[in-house]
């Protein structure tokens, strides 16, 4: 029985397995290891997935179907044959599929799936890519993240050590920014940020309603069968555009004929709004990290759409950092799914590996409105790009006199109203009728990787606890599986300074604070405050790898070999100055017109001294 892991693309999909003391891809019955993530229902009703239904695209558009992973969790359906199929049900034809060439080529069973998806994804399209799993008749017990997959590949191919990604992940459908920290044998997502709407395919359509201008015609009016044929060429003219500054193609189809040119300045020009788009998640991420630009090692290229010239050069105008692919980018993310299918059936070579995750989005509760009482705002308890799993708190206070009960709705998401946001559930707390703000709750949210939101309130005044548990019903766990996993939440709730081996440093440092004097001492207390505010953070991989270094400084200072030359930015900066006023002078650069000053970028030609 075999682990496997599957990138399921909006564009293309492939599975991969650890074996022979490596990620190796499985092929399909064509030998190839991308699948294209299109379904077509034959006149016998009989599903067609893969190469074969994407030729049949142009053939019989009305009866295939692609890019609907773009829907995962939406309302959303697609009719073919006569049928009714949600996304979730057409992302299970390619599950099975893919399954199938694993059982073909491993000749085992498959025991479990392991699926990724893109690290901006909300809870609702999360469940969605289980149900798909489910629907398959497939174990789907994890969902990875995209960049954290691409980064586990990243780490066990080029065999680094410490060093800090930017992950930058364009596929055909979606878009994932992120920070990934590697130290020791943590893999750890530090921020992420996104775009599930944007991808090659945007690409795509600029080029098919920019050949149809040139030509004459209105894309929009041409026929199905038409417009995927435009499509196709205009896929093409993408590719070719990848490898030449200027390339063309020709069309001879009754609505429209002709030949059209494309230049990679030209492309430019037309996608300037995609490009703007495309610089949102960027900044999004550099200010929700706890790092620098410079402190990153690398800006690693995943999914097909970064093979895109004028991609990579945008991201080099706005970065000015070297880009890195590690392999083909197609592959990376499934690379790094069949290492982790290794450490799930505890193989050996990489079993020690820890791969830490985040929240995407805020976890939290809506709060009273006073000039709008219908529209209360959201209140976060756990904020977005806190690691996974994660024990939280806050106190709240009663809005009106003699108020009885609070009703505690809880929310993900990041929108300032707490109706735009999603609605997870619910739960009454009874209070003293005292007159308003004197009565307090204080609020605790426990989230775990997998989904499971542990929420604890207890009343000040009666002392009084209400407990509710909110579980990812796509999980399928038993009852025991869920009460081995509630223990561990149970576990998290417990103060980090609590346990021995960090108030082993904190008794440490206090006792040589009390033992020194001067920039010694002073530097001993920065030390102290500096580890509290790391144990504050909650992230268990993190306080381990800074405790431990942390042992070495101190350590050095017991035995008297304290150095000024140490620098403390090998853990963080202190009070993260230079970050900020770098965030602020990239927000001012990046608020310019840069596609405007780019396109004239790459239409100047250099002077003799450039030359």
């Amino acid at each position: 029985m075999a682990i496997v892991g599957i990138d399921l693309g909006t564009t293309n999909s492939l599975i991969a397995v650890y074996r022979n003391g490596k990620s190796e891809l499985i092929p399909n019955e064509f030998g190839e290891y991308l699948t294209p993530s299109v379904v077509h229902i034959n006149k016998d009703k009989e599903v067609i997935v893969g190469k074969s239904a994407k030729e049949l695209l142009i053939v019989d558009p009305d009866n295939t179907v692609s890019v609907f992973k773009r829907s995962m969790g939406l309302k959303k359906s697609y009719s073919l044959r006569g049928g009714k199929y949600q996304p979730e049900e057409l992302s299970a034809f390619v599950i099975k599929k893919l399954v199938e060439d694993a059982r073909r080529e491993l000749k085992e069973d498959i025991e479990e799936v392991i699926i990724s998806v893109p690290a901006y994804f909300d809870d609702v399209r999360r469940k969605a890519t289980k149900r798909a799993g489910e629907i398959a008749g497939v174990k789907v017990e994890r969902l990875i993240n995209e960049p954290s997959a691409a980064a586990l590949a990243c780490r066990m191919e080029e065999e680094e050590e410490d060093c800090i990604y930017m992950v930058f992940d364009f596929g055909g459908g979606t878009l994932d920014v992120s920070i990934v920290e590697c130290f020791d044998n943590v893999i750890s997502v530090n921020a992420v940020s996104g775009d599930n709407h944007l991808g090659g395919s945007d690409f795509d359509d600029v080029i098919a309603k920019y050949i149809c201008k040139e030509l004459g015609k209105e894309y929009k009016k041409l026929s199905k069968q038409d417009q995927s044929i435009v499509l196709r060429k205009a896929e093409q003219l993408k590719k070719k555009l990848s490898v030449d500054r200027e390339a063309e193609i020709s069309l001879d189809l009754d609505a429209v004929k002709g030949t059209v040119s494309l230049t990679q300045e030209k492309l430019v020009e037309i996608s300037a709004k995609i490009f703007s788009r495309m610089k949102k998640p960027i900044r999004q991420v550099l200010n929700d990290c706890e790092f620098r630009l410079e402190d990153i090692s690398k800006i690693v290229l995943v999914g097909g759409s970064s093979k895109m010239t004028v991609v990579s050069m945008y991201l080099y105008y706005l970065l000015q950092k070297d880009l890195f692919t590690s392999g083909d980018s197609d592959e990376t993310v499934a690379l790094g799914l069949g290492y982790y299918a290794g450490m799930k059936s505890r193989n050996e070579d990489i079993r020690d590996l820890v791969m830490t995750d985040i929240c995407p989005f805020s976890l939290g509760v809506d709060t009273h409105n006073e000039s709008d009482i219908a529209n209360p705002y959201f209140s976060p308890i756990i904020s977005r790009n806190s690691v996974l799993p994660i024990s939280k708190w806050d106190y709240y206070t009663t809005a009106h006199n003699n108020q009885r009960e609070i009703e505690l709705n809880i929310y993900q998401g990041d929108e300032y109203y707490a109706k735009n946001n999603i609605h997870l559930g619910k739960m009454s707390v009874k209070v003293k009728p005292r007159p308003a703000g004197e009565e307090k709750i204080k609020v605790r949210f426990t989230y775990d990787i997998n989904g499971i939101l542990d929420v604890d309130v207890e009343v000040e005044s009666t002392r009084m606890t209400y407990q509710k548990t909110i579980v990812n019903k796509e999980l399928g766990l038993s009852d025991k599986e869920l009460q081995k996993q509630m223990e561990k939440l149970t576990e998290l709730k417990k103060d980090p300074k609590s346990k021995e081996e960090n108030q082993y440093l904190i008794t440490l440092a206090n006792a040589l604070y009390r033992e020194t004097s001067g920039d010694v001492r002073n530097y001993i207390a920065g030390i102290i405050d500096y580890f509290d505010r790391v144990l504050s953070e909650g992230n268990e991989a993190k306080i381990e790898h800074i405790r431990k270094r942390l042992m070495v400084v101190l350590s050095n200072i017991e035995a008297g070999l304290f150095d000024f030359s140490f620098d403390e930015r090998e853990y963080e900066e202190e009070e993260y100055e230079e970050e900020r006023m770098f965030i602020d002078s990239l927000r001012e650069e990046l608020d310019t017109d840069e596609e405007q000053l780019y396109i004239r970028s790459l239409t100047k030609e250099p002077d003799e001294e450039e030359k």
